[in-house]
Order: structure tokens, then C-alpha cells, then sequence
């Protein structure tokens, strides 16, 4: 029997089952472009697992993180590519068949990504992919405008491109170690990856002509990103720069295993906390707006931020003089 060609891993904590169905809809929608099988990683012990047709469901029993549930889904297969698709994500017709067009035609490429685009058909800025600094900073995110899909710049040479939809040659993947589960929950496992490949001589490259809808991060709230980002670059920084790590663990199974399994539902609570919070916040801020106390006092709002960016403007003029 041959190898699976491409397999589809789709990492979730099961928050919107609405969600994930609109997501796997889609992705069945481009089954005859190549796709060989669907696998959902389930990372919410606590949640049951509702009635998913035509796809292999993994329950690893913990939260493994985006990068620890691919690493995950990759040892239990032999397909030659991996199609990394977000839960909050909705692929188009032709994204699949574009993808794979370019890996076949082109061995150096290691990584083949969609662009992701916004209801109104543009990519949003900073969006897919960027170049690492000397120092192992991030130079710059790319695109750097919002731009509609058919205007992305193809002969910027980036360093990394964002996983979310992304196809990936196994064998170029498993050269350099794969994904990094230490990029927990999520954030720069992409950067991650791809400098790494790219520093192996491989190519990472964005396609055009392949089209995704993204919700913008939908799976994970502002509360834990602006947590995770800052750590997770900082981590991406001193791997690079062959930094040693100093926490090592010495620690029986049993034990791992129980303090494992206390994170996993403790993160994913707090996580779900954040999301109250937003929630409400967004909720306030709606009655606020309708409120006639907001109306009387918007045209003062607005003359006092025009009054605030002219002042800053003066003093960042000043300053550059």
C-alpha cells in the first residue's frame, strides 16, 4: 500500500464545537486535492469528544500546545506532507492543490503557506510570516501593509512562515527535529521551525494563489498571548543563540504524570477565565457606547485625541531634530 500523501493535523481544546465542525468542513471540501486523512488532536481531557465523521481523533489526555500536538500526530503517521490547520481556520477551494504544486515542483521548499485573509479579501499586516535580526530578534513581520492576497510580495526572502495552513515536506521537518513542544501553548513554534529549516538550506515560501480564512487567533484569548508572546520570544531568542537551558528535570513518572495533568486543566481554566473577562469587558464597553452619557461626550473624545496625536506628533518631531 503507499504512503498517505498529505494528512491534515488539526490541533483543538474543543472550545467551539461550532467552530471545529466549520473547520473540518472545509478541509473535507478539498479532500480530492490530495488529502489523505483528517487528524483532530483533542488537548481537553475534561471535554468530551463529540461525533467527528470521516477523521481520527487523538486524545493525548493532556494540553499539548499547537507544537506538541503536530509532534504528536507526526510520530503516529507516514504521509510524505503535513498539513497544519488551525481550528479557527477555513480553507478555500484550490488551497491544498496550490500548496502541494509548489512542494512537488520544488525540493528545496520545506514549508508551502496560504495566505490568510480577512472578511473584506485582504491579508492582515505582520501576518504571515518575517525575518530574524543578527541578534535573533524579529526584524521585521511580513506583509508589512495589509495588502489583498494577489499584491503579497513573493520575492521577499523571510526567515519563517506562519503555520496556520501551512503544507510541510516530512522529511525536511524531521531533519532539523520538527516542531518544538517547548513553545507552549502556542506563538514562535513557527519561527522556530522555520529558522531552523531555512538555516538547513531549505526554502520557506507563501503562496498566493492558496487562500485561507483565519478568525484571527480565535483559539486563544488576548489575556494568555500577551502572556506567552514575550516568554516565548525570549525562549526562541536564546535557543538560537545556543543558549543552554538551565532547568533540567529529575523527576519519577508518576509524579510528572499527576502535575501534568493538574497543569493542563489548571491552564485551560485559566485560559477559559481570560475569556470571561474579555467577554465581559467587550459586553461593557457595548452598553457604554450605547449609553447617552457616550454620545453627548464624543465630539469632546475626539477633539481630545486630535489635540493628544498633534502634541505627541510635535514632541516625536522635536526629539528627531
Amino acid at each position: 500500500m503507499d504512503e498517505p500523501d498529505v494528512v491534515a493535523v488539526v490541533p483543538t481544546l474543543g472550545a467551539s464545537e461550532e467552530r471545529l465542525r466549520r473547520c473540518l468542513e472545509s478541509v473535507e471540501v478539498v479532500r480530492d486535492e490530495g488529502l489523505a486523512t483528517t487528524v483532530v488532536v483533542w488537548n481537553d481531557p475534561q471535554r468530551a469528544v463529540p461525533r467527528l465523521d470521516d477523521v481520527v481523533v487523538l486524545e493525548p489526555g493532556c494540553n499539548l500546545g499547537f507544537a506538541g500536538s503536530i509532534a504528536h500526530a507526526r510520530r503516529r503517521t507516514s504521509a510524505r506532507y503535513l498539513w497544519l490547520v488551525q481550528d479557527d481556520m477555513r480553507v478555500e477551494r484550490g488551497c491544498l492543490r496550490a500548496l502541494r504544486d509548489r512542494l512537488d515542483s520544488e525540493p528545496d521548499i520545506a514549508v508551502a503557506a496560504p495566505v490568510t485573509v480577512d472578511d473584506e479579501g485582504y491579508v492582515r499586516r505582520y501576518s504571515r510570516g518575517g525575518v530574524i535580526a543578527p541578534d535573533h530578534t524579529m526584524d521585521h513581520w511580513f506583509p508589512t501593509d495589509r495588502v489583498q492576497a494577489s499584491d503579497i510580495d513573493t520575492t521577499h526572502r523571510l526567515d519563517w512562515v506562519a503555520s496556520s495552513g501551512s503544507l510541510v515536506r516530512v522529511e525536511a521537518y524531521d531533519a532539523v527535529g520538527g516542531m518544538d513542544p517547548a513553545f507552549f501553548p502556542v506563538l514562535w513554534s513557527d519561527v522556530d521551525l522555520g529558522y531552523r529549516l531555512t538555516r538547513a538550506g531549505h526554502r520557506v515560501v507563501l503562496v498566493p494563489e492558496a487562500v485561507a480564512r483565519h478568525d484571527g487567533n480565535a483559539s486563544s484569548t488576548a489575556f494568555l498571548r500577551d502572556a506567552v508572546a514575550p516568554r516565548n520570544a525570549e525562549r526562541f531568542r536564546a535557543k538560537a543563540s545556543g543558549e543552554v537551558e538551565r532547568i533540567s528535570i529529575d523527576v519519577d513518572r508518576d509524579i510528572a504524570d499527576a502535575v501534568l495533568r493538574a497543569a493542563t486543566s489548571g491552564f485551560i481554566a485559566l485560559g477559559v477565565h481570560g475569556q470571561s473577562r474579555e467577554d465581559r469587558w467587550r459586553r461593557d464597553m457595548e452598553r457604554l457606547r450605547s449609553s447617552w452619557s457616550m454620545r453627548i461626550t464624543a465630539p469632546l473624545r475626539i477633539i481630545d485625541g486630535i489635540v493628544r496625536r498633534t502634541r505627541d506628533g510635535s514632541r516625536g518631531r522635536a526629539g528627531r531634530s
